[in-house]
């Protein structure tokens, strides 16, 4: 999909909500979101969570392994899914 919004001249395209928790602990499903395409670029990898510690290693593993742009630390989701985890 964000190759299409791209093909139709989308300055940025941004990635689905990813967990902090997943990327910290390697889970293979949240780490496979992190993939970004070049043709993608510019694209915001965006990650929530509840946790301070939890979120900072989150943000690193994402700066250091992934050639995002942007990382959005996501703070304003009104769904259940994530405020139910005190995101």
């Amino acid at each position: 999909f964000r190759l299409i919004a791209k093909e139709f001249g989308t300055g940025l395209v941004c990635a689905e909500m990813v967990s902090d928790k997943g990327i910290v602990h390697g889970n293979k499903k949240t780490m496979d979101m992190l993939y970004v395409d070049e043709r993608e670029k510019p694209l915001s990898l965006q990650i929530f969570g509840g946790d301070r510690e939890t979120l900072v290693k989150a943000a690193k593993h994402v700066d250091k392994h992934t050639n995002a742009d942007i990382i959005d630390i996501n703070m304003g989701c009104p769904v259940p899914k994530i405020t139910s985890c005190d995101a």
